[in-house]
């Protein structure tokens, strides 16, 4: 099975209330993410995979909102799970 993972950042500590912004657009593509806080850095690393290809279209033009700038955009990765 493929996936995409997006690796996105944003400054400053990991809060509630950026999950509650990050999650119900993940959820909306059938994602699933992780967060973390990167000390060194003074970000947090969130990690988003959708498995869907036209889930993935959709979730880049929605991270293009006004709602999510303080979002950065690291990478997309295709990942391939050989589990099938």
């Amino acid at each position: 099975m493929k996936s995409y993972r997006f690796t996105l950042r944003y400054e400053g500590k990991k809060t509630s209330s950026v999950d509650n912004k990050i999650g119900p657009i993940v959820r909306k593509y059938n994602g699933t993410y992780e967060s973390k806080y990167n000390f060194e850095d003074n970000e947090t690393i969130v990690t988003v995979n959708i498995a869907k290809k036209e889930d993935k279209a959709k979730f880049e033009t929605d991270l293009k909102s006004p709602d999510f700038t303080f979002l950065t955009l690291e990478r997309v990765v295709l990942i391939l799970d050989e589990e099938e």
